[in-house]
């Protein structure tokens, strides 16, 4: 049962690992600077 948790929490870690790397990449920083640059009005 202890080897279970932990590689619940390994699997965990490994999704938030993905998801920095997805976050961090080109095309995401690119829209997320838009976004940021633009006052969030014009998206409503």
């Amino acid at each position: 049962m202890h080897r279970f948790s932990s590689l619940l929490s390994f699997h965990r870690l490994y999704h938030y690992v993905l998801f920095m790397i997805a976050i961090e990449s080109p095309p995401f920083s690119f829209f997320r600077a838009m976004s940021k640059a633009k006052p969030h009005q014009n998206f409503s």
